[in-house]
Formats: C-alpha cells, structure tokens, sequence
C-alpha cells in the first residue's frame, strides 16, 4: 500500500489539533460503484496549525464522509475512514496527531481479503461501557451483511485493534446508494436495518454481550431519526 501524497502545509512542532476532515477528488479508478459517488483520491485532514492530505496510488478512500472521534480520550478527535485497496479491498483507516504535531496514518483494521469488498462504518462509542472507545461496522453489507465491533487502543502511541463481537444479518446500506443508513443515538445504542431491510434493529451490551432487538418495522425516516444524537 504505497502513500502517495502525505504532507500539504508543514506546521511547526506542536501538538496539532484536529479541526475537521474531508474528502477531496472523486475518481473512478477503482471503480466498485457500490456507494454512489462514493470513492475519492485524497482525504484532507485539517488542524489548528496546517492541513494534511493523504493518498495512495494503489487504492481510494471509499466512504460517505470521513468521522472525527476521540477514540484514545485525549480530548483531541481521530479521523475514521474507509480506504478500499486494489489488492486487499476495504478497510477501516484512522489518523490522527503524533507526539511531534504532525498527523499520520495511526491504525488500520484488517482488511476484508478482496477488491471490491467494502466496509461500511455504523459508529463510534464505549458501547460496552468499559471505558474504552468501539468503532463499529457492517462488513460487506450487500453480501455478508455482518456487524462487526472492535475496540480500539492507544498506550504510549502505540494503537492496537481488538475485535470484540461479529453479530450476523444486519446491514447499513442498500447498493448504488449514496447514503450509509443507521447509526448511534444520544445513549450510546446503535441503529441499523436487518439484511432484508425489513425491520429496524437496535444493537446493545447487557452487560454480558452484545445483542440485536427487533424494534419495528424498516422505514427510512424512522431510522434516520433515531439515529442520530444532535
């Protein structure tokens, strides 16, 4: 996986702070097509001191939007993505700040195996309550349509990804769309379709592990609504 571009402005040796992030220059050359209009050549980090963007020849960032969370509770927010390989297909990607105050590429999950295998991401929380961020996602969610939940860790600036769950039939995105549907809500509970698109489901820890509840019947606006912490 070879970096094309990383630096845009160099700013001086502080710690930066992240501000926002986005992504830059549809392109068609990967070509997968699942998340209409959904794949881009740069993603463009900015921060209080100098902005960043990233690239790779040999894949595209294949999301929405990026995500700002502050996944090792810092205070300052990382950036979640998802980067699509030629060779290995989708994965999650994270950056965020090092000690010298330049922002860099920090994680990046295991990736789906295969070219035009996508993961689409539901959400960030501690939704096991144990004080440590998850980042959720639905793996291949036109094909495997499986969430996937693993919690992610940063000690002495060194980032680990441990998986935690894998809950079968759900999914977040209808193919050809440009949407990612679901989502979590103001009390840390995430919300997302069945495989059918039938039913609205709700994923929770009880304290032992994790579980899908039927809540209703699928309709687009109702998940919409209830999905989202404002």
């Amino acid at each position: 996986m070879r970096l094309a571009a990383l630096l845009l402005l160099l700013p001086g040796i502080v710690q930066a702070e992240v501000q926002g992030a986005q992504l830059l220059a549809p392109t068609t050359r990967y070509g997968h097509g699942a998340l209409t209009n959904g794949e881009y050549a740069i993603l463009e980090v900015e921060t209080d001191s100098g902005s960043y963007q990233f690239s790779f020849l040999d894949g595209v960032f294949e999301d929405e939007a990026p995500r700002l969370f502050d996944l090792n509770g810092d205070g300052n927010p990382e950036v979640i993505t998802v980067r699509s390989d030629e060779t290995v297909g989708a994965m999650i990607d994270i950056y965020g700040e090092l000690p010298d105050g330049s922002v860099a590429g920090v994680l990046q999950s295991p990736p789906v195996g295969q070219k035009y295998r996508w993961y689409a991401v539901a959400g960030m929380g501690d939704f096991d309550g144990d004080g440590a961020v998850e980042v959720a996602f639905v793996d291949r969610p036109h094909l495997a349509k499986t969430l996937q939940i693993a919690q992610v860790d940063e000690v002495d600036g060194t980032w680990t990804w441990t998986p935690e769950a894998s809950i079968a039939n759900l999914t977040n995105h209808k193919i050809q769309t440009p949407h990612i549907e679901g989502g979590v809500d103001c009390d840390g509970t995430l919300w997302l379709a069945n495989g059918a698109w039938t039913r609205i489901m709700q994923v929770t820890f009880d304290g032992t592990q994790y579980i899908a509840t039927d809540v209703g019947a699928y309709d687009a606006d109702t998940l919409a609504n209830n999905s989202n912490c404002e």
